[in-house]
């Protein structure tokens, strides 16, 4: 299961350690599950705390999705191989983590002042205002609001 040229060697430097044991987490699941156990579009959740699915066509083709799909799919090679404090499916691709989007830049504007710049929510910003909640929401927050439309 290669990895890109230097990837490894980036990976074993001390300041890396943290994607590394990210990476490594991201290969174990909670619980002792035979290949048999396993169902076709199967979502579990890594100990690193992101999913992968299973492909099952058969107890003897199974294929995993990871949060990267680089390369392909991963494919179990060999299943069940017992150990005394759990099992291992040997596969034949380095799983892949998914990334977190960037966060978006911050808004300049606050909730109400945002509100008053959208037409449709006019009637919601009259709302606010009526109910004394002007300050509350201009005030440091955060805040997530669900707003409704005219």
């Amino acid at each position: 299961a290669a990895l890109p040229e230097g990837v490894l060697a980036k990976l074993l430097k001390p300041e890396n350690k943290a994607e590394l044991v990210k990476i490594l987490t991201y290969h174990v699941a909670a619980g002792k599950v035979f290949a048999g156990q396993l169902r076709n579009d199967e979502g579990i959740t890594m100990v690193e705390g992101a999913n992968i699915t299973i492909f099952k066509k058969s107890n003897e083709d199974i294929s995993i999705k990871d949060g990267q799909l680089r390369g392909g799919l991963a494919h179990i090679t060999t299943s069940d191989n017992l150990a005394s404090n759990g099992i291992v499916h040997i596969i034949d691709k380095v799983l892949i983590p998914p990334t977190a989007p960037p966060a978006p830049p911050p808004g300049t504007k606050n909730i109400v002042e945002l509100a008053a710049s959208v037409p449709d929510l006019s009637i919601l910003v009259t709302a606010v205002k009526a109910a004394g909640l002007v300050e509350t929401l201009e005030g440091a927050g955060p805040f997530t609001v669900f707003a409704p439309t005219n």
